[in-house]
């Protein structure tokens, strides 16, 4: 159904043509869940380091690296640190829970954030000014069902060209 959709937007047909709109999610919620914690309202350089951070606290593969911890390791850790953790998490905002929507397989959910802003301004609004989210909104609300995934081929866009 996506691909019968983008066959009617010249912008996105290259979608199909590569084959893209799936997502590639965790083998848990709660790994997703975590990661996409990770992500948001960050650089990509202390996404990174946190991952890196929590990987090390799962078990340690033979030739290096770590599998992602399990809840419970998580929640064995120091009731203070994690309290303090916790505390300082301000939650799942609309990007991240779109995020989430996502790899769950809903996709009718936009999720923006100054990444998808940007992309906006410059992919579509032909880099003449920012675009609040009720523009961004409107523009994608024709894809109905498919908006979020849509929104995510424009960010990713040129990652999934180039490979």
């Amino acid at each position: 159904e996506l691909y019968e959709l983008v066959r009617e937007h010249p912008r996105y047909q290259w979608i199909e043509m590569v084959k893209a709109g799936r997502m590639l999610s965790s083998p848990t919620v709660w790994e997703d869940l975590a990661k996409t914690l990770l992500t948001t309202n960050t650089t990509w350089n202390m996404t990174r380091q946190m991952c890196q951070r929590l990987a090390a606290l799962g078990t340690p593969y033979p030739g290096g690296g770590h599998a992602f911890p399990a809840p419970e390791t998580i929640a064995a850790m120091n009731a203070d640190e994690l309290y303090r953790q916790i505390k300082a998490l301000k939650g799942f905002g609309d990007y991240a829970a779109g995020s989430m929507l996502k790899l769950l397989g809903h996709f009718d959910r936009l999720a923006t954030d100054t990444a998808c802003r940007a992309v906006y301004k410059d992919g579509i609004n032909g880099g003449v000014a920012a675009a609040n989210d009720k523009e961004i909104a409107a523009y994608y609300a024709p894809f109905g069902r498919w908006q979020g995934l849509i929104q995510w081929m424009d960010v990713m866009e040129d990652w999934l060209r180039t490979g």
